[in-house]
């Protein structure tokens, strides 16, 4: 088997960052985990983790200009209304609420995804990238229809 362990150290490091996110999952229940930061191109990024809901934001404002990690008791439950959040806020800027146990699925695939046997056909290549685009299309519906 050819890169034997290059797919070993992958997997390896996706599943320790699906533990990882597990863990923040279970810890968000009672705890207001955030992480901010500048990003580049004078962008910052907003991570917060509450009550089982990632929320991920950019902000243009340029803001922050180092790390910083902060974690409070939840003392009032958030009620999210929705499982999942598209939309812009003047404090956060543009922003995006999932699931945590989507992030930990979706880092679980990309643990697994090198030990598949890629063979498919051109028709294959194009049907899946016709389904991306929809899925992309419909997602940016969504943003548009909620800001």
């Amino acid at each position: 088997m050819k890169y034997r362990k290059l797919r070993i150290a992958w997997s390896v490091v996706w599943g320790i960052a699906c533990v990882l996110l597990i863990a923040l999952w279970v810890r968000s229940y009672w705890r207001f985990d955030s992480l901010t930061g500048a990003a580049i191109y004078w962008n910052d990024f907003l991570i917060q983790s509450v009550e089982g809901l990632l929320f991920v934001s950019v902000d243009p404002s340029g803001k922050y200009d180092h790390l910083e990690l902060t974690s409070d008791v939840l003392t009032e439950p958030a009620n999210p209304e929705h499982i999942f959040q598209f939309g812009s806020n003047p404090n956060q800027g543009r922003y995006v609420g999932l699931p945590h146990w989507l992030a930990a699925l979706l880092v679980a695939t990309a643990a697994t995804l090198p030990w598949f046997r890629w063979r498919f056909s051109l028709r294959t290549l194009l049907i899946v990238t016709t389904l991306v685009a929809v899925v992309l299309g419909i997602v940016v519906w969504a943003v548009r229809a909620s800001g």
